[in-house]
């Protein structure tokens, strides 16, 4: 197991990381279904991994689930993907494989495209920050829908 408090390199000014534990109310949560959450609980997971160094395979895997509600980390460690051995990158895999909505999210469709294009389509000239957010937007949406194989 990583310490549970990384010392900073001396004269970096970066202050020393400790790993949250699960029973601490400042952690990540995923309690919902929800693609979005997922998504969130996951970089903020890699995140306390790689501040707090954790090289670990199956320290990564712990820390994953660790953060997870009872029922949830039960389900989750039960993957095949989870056993030992397996890299902490298949079990992620895995765990998003059970969620195909991320990936659909990740790479975006045609429906996605025409929402946007239909919830825009009465912006007026004169309302410049709404029309640069849908251009943010809809660049954002082509640029994954051009990734190969592209639609």
């Amino acid at each position: 197991m990583a310490n549970a408090l990384q010392q900073a390199p001396a004269g970096t000014g970066v202050a020393n990381f400790r790993i949250p534990r699960p029973w601490e109310s400042n952690v990540p949560k995923f309690t919902t279904e929800d693609k979005e959450d997922l998504q969130d609980f996951i970089e903020q997971v890699n995140d306390i991994i790689s501040l707090g160094q954790v090289t670990d395979e199956e320290e990564m895997k712990r820390l994953l689930t660790g953060y997870l509600p009872a029922k949830k980390r039960e389900i989750w460690r039960t993957l095949p993907e989870y056993a030992p051995g397996v890299t902490y990158n298949d079990f992620r895999k895995a765990v998003l494989d059970a969620y195909p909505e991320v990936k659909e999210d990740l790479d975006g469709t045609l429906d996605d495209l025409i929402k946007l294009c239909g919830e825009n389509k009465m912006i007026k000239r004169s309302e410049e920050g709404r029309l640069k957010r849908f251009g943010m937007r809809f660049r954002a949406l082509v640029k994954k829908l051009s990734i190969p194989p592209a639609i």
